[in-house]
């Protein structure tokens, strides 16, 4: 049961990142799994009462209330993709999708938050090698080993 409020958190948490809206069968799923893991825990619990149910239940709680705590962070934190800063004078203009590539990485590293190699590849429509090539340059340059021109 725990695996299937996972699964569920995780499907929602996806579609989420994704811009879609959450499919109704994981958010059936997902609250399907919750009562049915609190049941099985209560019901464990009532040959000792009141106080025997709310203590088995407590653990399918928690592990319940934690996962959603943790997606919920998750989303927040890389759910906001970084907008592109319009040209300012003497901007330089990318020609191809490398160059489009190295100027986000470049702006996402001063704000704090680079881009990981795949939203590179997915955002500019790069393969592995030239994701690997924009990195390198970009980091060079941050490094002080020049850049472009070298």
């Amino acid at each position: 049961m725990d695996g299937l409020i996972l699964a569920a958190s995780l499907v929602l948490l996806h579609e989420a990142r994704n811009g879609r809206p959450a499919p109704a069968l994981a958010r059936c799923m997902l609250w399907l799994g919750v009562a049915a893991t609190l049941a099985a825990n209560a019901l464990y619990g009532l040959a000792w009462g009141v106080l025997g149910v709310a203590l088995s239940a407590w653990p399918g709680a928690a592990f319940v209330g934690s996962l959603e705590l943790l997606m919920g962070m998750v989303r927040r934190t890389r759910s906001a993709h970084p907008e592109p800063a319009a040209p300012g004078p003497g901007a330089q203009v990318a020609h191809d999708a490398e160059q489009a590539a190295q100027a986000a990485l470049r702006a996402t590293m001063a704000a704090g938050n680079p881009l990981s190699g795949r939203q590179l590849a997915e955002w500019f429509g790069l393969n592995r090698a030239q994701v690997a090539q924009v990195r390198q340059a970009v980091l060079a340059e941050a490094n002080g080993h020049g850049g472009e021109g070298s």
